[in-house]
């Protein structure tokens, strides 16, 4: 059309031109006079080269499309034989995959197995249930107006079937809101029964979103999904939990930005919960760093933040949002009725706190270079005290605490069983995994140069040995990876030390690399086999002037105050105890998580020191063995020895070198030798 207006303006004063059709004036038959077809042949060929110049901004290229997330399931097994277990390598709580079967975590799903081959996951069917789906882990993609490309490689199993056709249906899932965005059937795929890739382009994506994809009406195999979005040159940033929390105001922390010159801030109230904004105390406010102390806040709302990063005409997407309900740090209040052996401590109340955790230590410091017991443990006050050990029932498999029974905090354990003066280290699910174990404290055992003692009476049952670990502590938790630092494996075929054997035995170890952060696990060891321990000490030979802090007791609960009594623990004029306390909310039900404060200052309190009979020292060069239900003390100063049971009843005293009890029943004494205790079991 633009040519011919160019025609008709140069034929203006032509009539027959300026009413032919435009189709007919650039046919050879139209008659045309020469001078107007050499006017018609110049523009045609100025135009030609006109539009065939190359420019640089000609070519319009297409913003390239980033893989978000990629997974071949290359970790995940086949069954073989195949038998088609469903949900086999799923968690029947949660619905998560296995995470050792995928490089990323969090994936989850429904109605799925492994495959018949390795490197896929399977869609099972049921005329009965819910049409399985396989669901990535939370993403953000919100960029590009939340288009989203899936690709992902698909066989229909055709064992037994005769339809040829089939669908799959592709969707994106809101996970904040527990709601599909696009719909579960309004975007099918029809797949073959042979290996093909798929592709489809969803639009919808938001900041906390996960692509589904459902399977058909009949089983199908699926693998090397790609998640793929438009996404600006700058990242979103990563936004980090609050800190500083107080009433009125928190500091919102995120994680810097390659490119990023700086950032923008969103703080709004979310009442609700339901990570929408109800309203904005900031929108956009400009942050040149990655922190900012927001303030001046109601403290009866809930509010939240996220930031997006900002350089030169760029903006980022979104990050992710962070809820800022906080709980403040306790301050601790006065100590009150301190005796010679116990005291009070106490806080004030903590905003949003609903439950508090207070934590005492002892810390010991040598006046002389002497052997100090960090943990002597007799498991006298462990449930079902009147059952025989040789029939002790099965521990749970759970991560229990053992604080209730034992003498000292934090101690844990796994197929925990107990009887009478002992636990039972029970390995009936190691098939699975899931070991008898009992993990100390955390422990400062650097004194000494990091030498560790550990006494033992133990035996075994069902051919079990035992495995003593010195773990170096790095994470939340006990029950997750550590590093070991040295570790004594009794089963091992070249060990130094003798086996456990079927008998009550008294045993003695030294292991050595102790830190600062450290625990001792024991593990038992043998497929159903049973490791018994009716004692277990740790000690350090301390040099004058060192110091050692354990764990004494821990309090949780929501009074405002924690009686620490010491009356049966040796507590010498040196020895201190130190305590801090931190809040938390602990939520009603369990889709929210517990919020913890900050822990509050640590202060320490001394006291007289008594003569309990707990922890001892054991610098006098004396021994003790047992013998045809009686106590033997070797003695050579000609100390006082004195032999009373844990009721506080003399068994026996005496002045000897080499000191012999009375015929005794069998139980736990204390030996006293001079000024120093110890706990002796006569069986």
């Amino acid at each position: 059309m633009f040519f011919c207006n160019i025609i008709l303006y140069f034929a203006k004063d032509n009539e027959a031109i300026r009413h032919t059709p435009c189709h007919i004036l650039f046919t050879k038959y139209h008659p045309i006079t020469i001078q107007m077809k050499k006017i018609l042949y110049t523009l045609l060929t100025a135009a030609f080269i006109f539009t065939h110049i190359p420019s640089a901004n000609a070519t319009i290229t297409e913003p390239v499309a980033k893989v978000i997330l990629e997974e071949d399931f290359s970790l995940v097994p086949a069954i073989d034989p195949w038998k088609g277990y469903r949900m086999a390598a799923f968690d029947f709580d949660t619905y998560e995959i296995n995470p050792e079967f995928t490089h990323i975590p969090g994936w989850s799903g429904w109605m799925m197995t492994y495959g018949k081959e390795s490197g896929m996951l399977h869609f099972d069917y049921d005329d009965e249930s819910d049409t399985g789906y396989l669901s990535t882990p939370s993403l953000e993609l919100s960029a590009d107006g939340g288009k989203v490309t899936i690709k992902f490689e698909y066989r229909k199993d055709m064992t037994g079937l005769t339809n040829k056709e089939d669908r799959v249906h592709p969707s994106l899932y809101d996970v904040a809101n527990n709601k599909n965005i696009t719909g579960i059937y309004t975007n099918s795929i029809n797949v073959d029964d042979q290996w093909k890739e798929y592709s489809i382009t969803l639009t919808g994506g938001t900041a906390d979103c996960a692509v589904r994809i459902y399977g058909g009406s009949y089983p199908g195999d699926i693998r090397n999904i790609r998640i793929l979005q438009v996404r600006p040159e700058l990242d979103a940033p990563v936004a980090d939990a609050f800190s500083d929390f107080k009433a009125t105001g928190f500091t919102a922390n995120w994680r810097s930005v390659e490119g990023a010159e700086t950032y923008l801030l969103d703080v709004f109230t979310d009442d609700n919960g339901d990570g929408k904004p109800d309203e904005y105390t900031l929108r956009d406010h400009r942050v040149d760093g990655t922190s900012f102390e927001v303030t001046g806040l109601d403290p009866e709302r809930i509010y939240c933040y996220q930031v997006r990063a900002r350089g030169g005409e760029l903006t980022s997407a979104n990050s992710n949002i962070v809820r800022c309900f906080g709980v403040t740090t306790p301050e601790l209040g006065e100590t009150t009725d301190i005796t010679d052996s116990s005291f009070n401590l106490s806080w004030l109340p903590a905003y949003n706190a609903n439950i508090y955790e207070a934590r005492i230590y002892l810390r010991h410091t040598a006046q002389t270079a002497e052997r100090y017991y960090l943990l002597d443990e007799d498991f006298l006050n462990t449930p079902n005290q009147d059952i025989n050990p040789d029939k002790v029932p099965m521990g749970e498999a759970a991560t229990v605490s053992l604080d209730e029974y034992l003498h000292r905090a934090d101690w844990t354990g796994s197929m925990i069983g107990y009887a009478a003066d002992c636990i039972t280290l029970d390995n009936l699910m190691a098939s699975s995994g899931i070991y008898g174990e009992v993990d100390s404290p955390i422990l400062d055992l650097s004194a000494g140069g990091g030498k560790v003692n550990i006494e033992m009476r133990a035996r075994a049952l069902n051919a079990a040995s035992l495995s003593i670990f010195l773990m170096k502590y790095n994470a939340d938790s006990k029950w997750g990876f550590h590093d070991e630092i040295s570790s004594i494996k009794l089963w091992e075929p070249n060990s130094l030390y003798d086996p456990l054997t079927e008998n009550w035995t008294d045993y003695n170890y030294t292991i050595e690399g102790g830190r600062d952060d450290a625990f001792l696990a024991l593990q038992a060891y043998g497929y159903g086999a049973k490791v018994q321990i009716d004692r277990l000490a740790i000690s350090q030979d301390l040099n004058a002037g060192e110091s050692v802090t354990v764990p004494f007791i821990r309090y949780i609960g929501s009074e405002l105050c924690a009686l620490v009594d010491a009356a049966n623990e040796h507590i010498g004029s040196s020895d201190a105890f130190e305590f801090k306390v931190r809040a938390a909310y602990l939520p009603d039900n369990d889709n929210e998580e517990t919020v913890y404060s900050d822990w509050s200052e640590t202060r320490s309190i001394k006291l007289a020191g008594n003569s309990g009979t707990g922890l001892f020292l054991d610098s006098a060069p004396s021994a003790i063995r047992t013998e045809n239900g009686k106590i033997i003390v070797e003695n050579p100063e000609g100390k006082t020895v004195s032999i009373h049971t844990l009721t506080g009843i003399n068994a026996g005293i005496g002045h000897e070198t080499l000191y012999v009890s009375p015929r005794l029943a069998t139980g736990i004494y204390i030996v006293s030798i001079g000024n120093d205790r110890r706990k002796v079991a006569l069986r």
